[in-house]
């Protein structure tokens, strides 16, 4: 069977630690989290609650270099993994679908990423979710909202070493993509896979505007997009 590991970049996800690791602890074999400065006790939390399967490091890799080198990291870092998860403080999965993930990774699937469709969320219980034009309520609408609206997200990566470097790689310091110059990356986007959904808008005005500061200033200070720290491997 494949070993799968989730990653996170975290800072202030107190709160969300022990729903993430309901879900997803019977599925995987390691948590990796990067911790870029959380003052909320998110690191003791993450001790609590995970135990001997939690990687935990610090270090401000986010808000120095941005978003697209630190997901190529949480790759590198995932040591020992067969496939890696990287996945956000206020994301969620359902429980069906965390296991339909790792029956998918232990199929050996002949991807290098596989695309998930992401749902934004009114509130905790999904009552309502956001897509098109309108709302609709949890149940069948919820596969109606991934195929009119799918936020489609390369958040499952076989995790493929190449002279030191992850195979897959991503660029822009915001609204990081998949580098596909000089590589050829095979993957998969199905309606079918598993969905994530989002809780990004509930989080707090706060919040809000402290990642609006970080990405206008990671913008400012890489006009280019910083596309060097997602080089393709060899180069």
């Amino acid at each position: 069977m494949a070993t799968l590991g989730l990653a996170s970049n975290f800072e202030n996800e107190f709160q969300m630690i022990e729903g993430l690791w309901k879900i997803f602890g019977p599925v995987v074999d390691q948590w990796l989290v990067v911790d870029s400065g959380s003052q909320d006790n998110t690191q003791q939390k993450l001790r609590e609650i995970v135990g001997d399967k939690l990687v935990l490091i610090e270090d401000p890799m986010v808000k120095e270099v941005g978003f697209a080198h630190a997901r190529t990291q949480l790759i590198e870092l995932s040591e020992g993994m067969d496939w890696v998860l990287t996945f956000d403080g206020d994301d969620l999965m359902c429980p069906d679908d965390a296991k339909k993930m790792k029956r998918m990774v232990d199929e050996d699937p002949p991807y290098d990423m596989i695309w998930l469709p992401r749902i934004s969320c009114h509130d905790r219980e999904m009552r309502w979710i956001e897509f098109g034009g309108g709302n609709g309520t949890i149940g069948s609408d919820k596969f109606v909202a991934i195929k009119h609206h799918a936020d489609w997200q390369p958040k499952l990566v076989r995790r493929t070493m190449i002279n030191g470097k992850s195979k897959v790689q991503f660029k822009r310091v915001t609204h990081e993509i998949p580098v596909y110059e000089g590589v050829n990356l095979r993957e998969m986007r199905s309606y079918d896979n598993p969905i994530i959904e989002s809780y990004g808008r509930l989080k707090t005005l706060e919040q809000r505007q402290k990642v609006g500061v970080l990405c206008r200033g990671l913008r400012k200070k890489f006009p280019e997009g910083l596309e060097e720290f997602g080089e393709v491997y060899g180069d």
